[in-house]
């Protein structure tokens, strides 16, 4: 695939010559790997594991509650001495593979004592107790993306599963709302997390991507105030959120002094977001905005919400300059096309009167293909190409 799809183009345009696409092919040939025999090897493992759950699940009641927890700690005991063994032998792969286990069956075990004994509690508590039991062996033990990504994810479900609970209490405490607490602040402790895990030598592939996460929840939380009107009854909140804020940038800060990859964007992103943040929220209490989402305005709502999408539009435009920067050309198209269709919601709101005549179609229609020529032409400006690399 990869000789069809690029070496006949790069032969054509001088890159390469006929003898080094020979050698690509042929290094490319020795590399290859039987992968229908590994998926069929993947397909009797799943059929196998299907089939002793389906075994298990049909004379589920029939099995005593001592003998599934004995089971279940025998697995995580097994699994346990797996890893340290694999940790020893510095099998990488079987590593991450058997923590990537052990933390299934860590949550499966937690379940299965909530069964059997039928206690009482909140799925968040049951998972706040996996995370917490999980975290110490993903750290010592791994080291890989794919594990950082979990782990992440692990605890974006632990706070959704809490957020309810989180917010009751919050509000409680504020004596008001805490919407930028809620969804601000927990993007900042995921970067947080990243960053200390990053300190680590051995951990610093995990720490991007739990980085990474971490930024696409900055870039969803500085998104969120265009989609409910949110005006706090009390500044205790947004004034929290302002400290953490602040002491995350001073700490990303360091990072960029240290000459850590990546921590200048970050901390633009940091304080533009929360800029974007408090423009907005402010643009809500000046004109008095009401109405719980956007698409609920009144009619002499047009002013502020055309303010708060041009701070949108702002923010997303910086996000697309930081990834120009940094060559990162997915991200870069991603906040690209999040504005043109800012862009073009905005414009349908102002001429959807027209849209029964069509002129509105074919207006927003050569609006979109402006806007994606602009795309094209900064892209291209900016020295690097805009096809998806291999």
């Amino acid at each position: 695939m990869f000789a069809n799809r690029y070496l006949g183009r790069w032969r054509d345009a001088g890159l390469i010559d006929d003898e080094a696409a020979r050698r690509i092919t042929a290094w490319e040939a020795s590399q290859a790997r039987p992968v229908w025999l590994w998926a069929l090897a993947g397909l009797g493992a799943f059929a196998l594991c299907m089939g002793v759950l389906a075994i298990v699940a049909a004379n589920w009641e029939r099995i005593p509650g001592w003998l599934k927890i004995a089971a279940n700690l025998s697995l995580n005991t097994a699994a346990a001495l797996a890893l340290l063994l694999a940790w020893t032998r510095g099998w990488q792969k079987t590593r991450e593979l058997l923590a990537l286990i052990l933390a299934g069956l860590v949550l499966s075990g937690i379940a299965l004592i909530s069964q059997v004994y039928q206690l009482d509690g909140e799925v968040w508590q049951a998972l706040l107790i996996w995370l917490a039991s999980c975290t110490p062996f993903v750290v010592l033990a791994t080291r890989s993306r794919l594990l950082g990504i979990a782990w992440a994810l692990a605890a974006a479900a632990t706070y959704i599963a809490g957020i309810e609970k989180l917010e009751s209490f919050l509000g409680s405490v504020l004596q008001g709302e805490a919407m930028i607490l809620l969804v601000w602040v927990p993007a900042l402790l995921l970067l947080v997390a990243g960053l200390a895990r990053r300190w680590l030598p051995e951990g610093r592939a995990q720490g991007d991507a739990i980085i990474g996460c971490g930024v696409l929840g900055l870039l969803f939380a500085a998104s969120f105030p265009q989609l409910i009107v949110f005006r706090p009854a009390q500044e205790a909140g947004t004034a929290i959120a302002i400290v953490l804020s602040l002491l995350v940038a001073a700490l990303l800060w360091r990072e960029a002094q240290r000459g850590k990859r990546g921590a200048s964007a970050l901390l633009i992103i940091v304080l533009v977001g929360l800029g974007t943040w408090l423009a907005t929220i402010a643009i809500w209490r000046l004109f008095g905005s009401e109405g719980g989402a956007f698409w609920q305005r009144r009619h002499e709502d047009a002013l502020p919400h055309l303010l708060a999408a041009l701070a949108f539009i702002a923010f997303w435009a910086t996000v697309s300059w930081l990834a120009l920067r940094a060559g990162r050309r997915a991200l870069f198209a991603a906040a690209f096309a999040v504005i043109v269709v800012r862009v073009f919601i905005l414009y349908w709101e102002a001429f959807g009167g027209l849209l029964n005549t069509g002129m509105g179609l074919i207006g927003g229609g050569l609006l979109c293909l402006g806007l994606a020529a602009a795309g094209w032409h900064i892209a291209r400006r900016s020295g690097r190409p805009v096809e998806a690399a291999i």
